[in-house]
């Protein structure tokens, strides 16, 4: 199940690292200091997720560039190519919602910010650019109400992942859609009952185990994917629920997670 979530968060997870790489106010000489610095940690490793490769300076512009995991992520770079918009307004959104301070800090230092996103399996790439003056602009239209960037973020990583949707993945199963329901994130699975040799309701029958090892899978020490997207729906007390459809029963079995248990889970994995 830790592919679901993959699929939403990754682009939650690279401008959330950028912004805590770009936190400090310095001019050029310093910056490719620090930009040194951060390439002699590289490769930097964001879970499963994949790793940050190079981090380069020039010419008042900072580039990222990302190896993408796609199996794990289920993401096929290439058809991001049609979205560079809405990638660029979740980059900013993303930066925003993770350290305004940084934004704000990036904003007046008069940086523009590149990121390269590399697929490790299609080899595609996307470049996305985004200027000092974007940035500005971009800080001077923020909505001041509380989590207001943190739903937004959510918002628009929902409308990416749905653009690599429908994906398989495991026998039988499908994802077909991402959407929010009143405060939770419902992954609507289509399930080949052919497959499971059965209606879907007999999921139902054991759907504590079946959460058990939903709930086991979304604990992890090192996964950032999976620790971003915790954290962002303990910030907006958002549940989640997993929700299996039977392809020709027309049947569905839902398995939730309230709030209370996200953060649980958040506990559990980062102790």
């Amino acid at each position: 199940m830790k592919r679901l979530i993959k699929i939403l968060l990754c682009c939650i997870t690279i401008l959330l690292v950028c912004g805590s790489f770009l936190s400090c106010n310095q001019k050029e000489a310093a910056i490719k200091q620090e930009i040194e610095q951060l390439n002699d940690q590289c490769p930097i490793v964001l879970g499963s997720f994949g790793a940050i490769t190079k981090v380069e300076y020039e010419d008042g512009t900072v580039t990222f560039t990302y190896l993408v995991n796609e199996k794990e992520t289920l993401t096929d770079i290439g058809k991001f190519q049609m979205y560079k918009p809405l990638l660029k307004e979740l980059s900013m959104t993303s930066l925003a919602s993770s350290n305004l301070a940084s934004m704000e800090t990036i904003s007046n230092d008069d940086v523009n910010l590149r990121y390269k996103m590399l697929g490790n399996k299609s080899k595609a790439m996307v470049v996305i650019d985004i200027s000092n003056q974007e940035l500005r602009d971009f800080m001077a239209n923020i909505d001041g109400k509380p989590h207001a960037m943190d739903h937004k973020l959510l918002d628009l990583n929902i409308q990416l992942a749905n653009t690599n949707l429908p994906q398989k993945i495991d026998k039988g199963l499908l994802i077909t859609q991402i959407f929010q329901q009143d405060n939770n994130v419902v992954y609507k699975l289509s399930v080949d009952e052919e497959d499971l040799g059965n209606d879907v309701e007999i999921i139902r029958q054991v759907k504590d185990q079946v959460k058990s090892d939903i709930a086991g899978s979304l604990q992890s020490e090192d996964d950032v994917v999976l620790t971003r997207f915790e954290k962002l729906l303990k910030k907006l007390q958002y549940g989640l629920i997993y929700r299996y459809c039977g392809n020709h029963s027309g049947h569905t079995v839902d398995i939730n997670f309230s709030p209370d248990e996200i953060s649980n889970i958040l506990s559990n994995s980062e102790y």
